[in-house]
């Protein structure tokens, strides 16, 4: 081992101790049998969700496992409940306890911790989760905005973020981008989030969710009056989301192309010009909308005369006895270069 690997893993180790769940053990080494009764559902455990786009693409998978061999082969995970003896929380594996409930099982199999808190809760399942493909964004970012809270942390803020996945798997880590875009997104456009490589009309990948997290991110710095209108960021999202799903985006091409064409429409385009509305409103077309940035680009002509009238009223009113010699120098400059201008004008 190189010097340097052997720094590296020492500072993973350490960065891992501030960690709520390094080193929690299970009560015993194997997983034993419990009452499906004694088991108590997590209300803020996003995997409970039986309506989620993430349950109803395990569920098939479940169902299976079970008829092929005659039970759930993989425990469940549980902690204790500190406030009901002989009672358990659930941590992990809600679509197989679901479906032994579904099957009229009275047992399950089960890896039992000690009490944990909601913050070790979080992290215990969000550390599992992240062995699943695909990135299940809809969940985390449901988790992280509970982890947040129960932290005193902002999700909206980078550096808080930065805090929050730090302790978590490096598949959570390299996704801080897509938490920050999502923090600010209505939870029914959140649940819209399916599979990447998904095709049908109900779902849609990380992909796009960076190409509208262009558009709701240009919306809020350069129209905010429009966002007010159309009733802040959430409702946008939601109304994002849906423009893709209508395949609103894919007027004459890729939806890549329609979602990169809206963004330099808005970025173009005069702050909230009335045609911003009418777009998110479904009232004119992306073309409409491009056609619209173009024509308030102000009149060169117009920018320029603006600017001599500027440039030379500031002139006028210069005390030159007053300038340091940088601005004097700066002065000059600009002459030379309003020579040059004035050569090519004239010629």
């Amino acid at each position: 081992m190189e010097p340097n690997e052997k720094t590296t893993k020492q500072v993973d180790v350490a960065a891992l101790r501030a960690s709520p769940i390094h080193n929690l053990k299970p009560v015993t080494e194997e997983p034993v049998w419990i009452n499906i009764g004694d088991v108590d559902l997590d209300p803020t455990n996003p995997g409970q969700v039986t309506e989620s786009l993430r349950y109803r693409r395990r569920e098939p998978s479940i169902r299976d496992s079970y008829d092929i061999f005659g039970g759930i082969i993989y425990p469940i995970v549980v902690c204790q409940n500190a406030e009901h003896a002989g009672r358990f929380i659930h941590v992990d594996g809600f679509g197989r306890l679901h479906h032994l409930k579904q099957r009229g099982e009275k047992k399950v199999r089960a890896y039992v911790y000690p009490p944990m808190t909601l913050e070790q809760r979080i992290c215990f399942r969000e550390t599992l989760n992240a062995a699943q493909e695909p990135f299940d964004a809809a969940s985390i970012i449901q988790d992280l905005r509970a982890l947040a809270e129960e932290r005193g942390l902002d999700i909206h803020n980078t550096e808080h973020v930065e805090t929050l996945v730090r302790d978590l798997p490096e598949k959570v880590r390299n996704h801080k981008r897509d938490i920050l875009i999502l923090s600010s997104w209505h939870h029914d456009a959140i649940a819209k989030i399916g599979e990447s490589y998904s095709t049908n009309r109900e779902s849609i990948g990380l992909d796009q969710v960076r190409g509208l997290g262009r558009i709701m991110a240009v919306t809020e710095k350069r129209h905010q009056d429009t966002l007010k209108k159309l009733g802040g960021s959430q409702e946008l999202s939601k109304k994002l989301v849906q423009f893709f799903l209508d395949e609103r985006f894919s007027e004459d091409g890729k939806s890549q192309q329609g979602i990169r064409a809206v963004v330099r429409s808005l970025k173009k385009i005069q702050p909230d010009d009335p045609n911003i509305l009418n777009f998110f409103e479904d009232e004119i077309s992306i073309r409409e909308l491009e056609k619209a940035a173009d024509e308030s680009v102000p009149n060169e002509q117009g920018v320029v005369l603006e600017g001599c009238s500027k440039f030379t009223n500031m002139l006028l009113g210069l005390n030159t006895q007053r300038l340091t010699e940088d601005e004097t120098a700066a002065l000059r400059r600009t002459a030379t270069v309003l020579d040059s201008v004035f050569s090519e004008v004239s010629a």
